[in-house]
């Protein structure tokens, strides 16, 4: 598990330098198969999503199988320390199991934790400490993208829908398709074959009609979001606007009437029957109940089973009842479930992102030269970039406990391990 690389990063005149580019070597071959493997199986079973498409393979349980396999070849690996987000996810953790007592619905909470401690040790925590070089995690940042795929012909397929699970509703779908297109965009940057880059940037082609058959609104504010900040912030500014222009050329030729008429509905979101008003009312009473229980929040699931005690009188006598209802919201679940506990804990985790991003673009600006630093800042730019599509989307989903934004930070925190720009620094700093 991960610890600060022993090697300056690029420096390969020492031996300690070539023991630090290699974390994986200290493994046999058929142990790092075997880790690898692991995070295959979960990114195939969370994303791919084979049991939605033969209902049989539901009977194999591969989630378990999956979540118990990357559970054991992490604590069998003695690769490097757990980095420092995974210490907030598991911190996080513990702040869920503290709230279980104190929630309104004690089984939902627990079930809450039990699911989301399952999910965090079985399947995050492999991605974080077991890929052993760059190569590593842009494979499985590869296969993370183009798991996307097959969502988007889903969508295509029937009327905007996902294939199930996590993914099944349009919105949710378009806010997966959104993630993965900020990844892809920086993929076919690093790419190295214009082969692979011309695959990589027709599957963000397919993406991208994938979001418009969902006639979601939030995926659209998402999407367009996502071009603007790989415009803006991209470290190729000109090849980001010349994607980001073809693709909006693809927008206009296959989205229809329904789908500008819906996205010209934002205009009237807020007035009363629009699913945006509903949404902005939930909001409001998320805020009341975290005003409520400030700390520690109502409990993991609980913000349904506390809802009704902030509804509005007049809207649930006319049938309007708030009981069981989503927050319909990233920030707002967070708030009120877990309250400044856990938003401090998510926020810290975030923030570790953002300082470590810095600190690889930071390292290829230094040597622009280094392809395995170009590699690393392009890839971390692409893991970046899923999450603003993801944080963007999730403004208007209650997405808290949806995989992508534990599986892509777990992605940049092996990243960041194998680039050794951390132990950079800390030299730098002692120097």
């Amino acid at each position: 598990m991960r610890g600060p690389n022993t090697t300056v990063m690029g420096s390969t005149a020492s031996k300690p330098a070539a023991r630090g580019n290699g974390d994986g070597a200290r493994q046999t071959p058929t142990a790092r198969a075997t880790g690898y493997g692991a995070c295959l199986l979960y990114l195939i079973v969370d994303f791919g999503r084979p049991m939605d498409w033969i209902p049989a393979l539901e009977y194999l349980r591969l989630g378990m199988v999956a979540a118990f396999w990357g559970f054991a070849a992490s604590i069998s690996s003695r690769k490097r320390p757990i980095p420092k987000p995974m210490w907030y996810m598991i911190a996080f953790l513990l702040a869920m199991a503290w709230g279980v007592p104190w929630a309104k619905n004690n089984a939902w909470a627990f079930w809450g934790f039990e699911e989301h401690a399952i999910f965090i040790l079985g399947c995050v925590l492999p991605l974080a400490v077991l890929p052993g070089n760059v190569d590593s995690v842009r494979k499985l940042m590869t296969f993370y993208f183009f798991l996307h795929v097959p969502m988007a012909i889903h969508g295509l397929m029937y009327e905007g829908t996902g294939a199930g699970g996590w993914i099944a509703d349009e919105n949710d779908l378009a806010l997966g398709l959104n993630a993965a297109l900020g990844v892809g965009m920086y993929l076919a940057m690093e790419a190295q074959s214009a082969g692979r880059r011309f695959l990589i940037l027709a599957s963000m082609a397919v993406m991208v009609t994938g979001v418009v058959s969902t006639i979601s609104r939030g995926g659209f504010v998402g999407l367009a979001t996502m071009g603007a900040y790989l415009v803006v912030f991209s470290p190729k500014r000109g090849v980001a606007l010349a994607a980001v222009a073809g693709f909006a050329i693809v927008l206009v030729l296959f989205a229809g009437p329904t789908f500008w008429h819906e996205v010209d509905s934002i205009k009237t979101a807020d007035q009363v029957g629009d699913t945006g008003e509903e949404r902005l009312y939930y909001w409001g009473l998320g805020w009341k109940m975290f005003l409520d229980n400030p700390v520690i929040g109502v409990g993991t699931r609980n913000f349904p089973i506390q809802v009704y005690m902030y509804e509005d009188k007049r809207r649930a006598q006319n049938g309007d009842h708030a009981w069981g209802r989503a927050a319909h919201s990233f920030p707002i679940t967070l708030l009120a479930e877990h309250g400044l506990v856990g938003t401090s804990l998510v926020l810290l985790m975030l923030g570790w992102v953002v300082k470590a991003h810095r600190r690889l673009l930071r390292a290829w600006k230094e040597a622009p030269t280094d392809p395995r630093r170009r590699s690393s800042a392009l890839l971390g730019s692409g893991i970046v970039a899923g999450l603003v599509g993801f944080m963007v989307s999730s403004i208007f989903l209650s997405s808290l406990y949806y995989p992508i934004v534990w599986v892509l930070v777990a992605l940049f925190a092996s990243l960041d391990a194998v680039s050794g720009t951390e132990r950079e620094s800390e030299l730098a700093a002692a120097s």
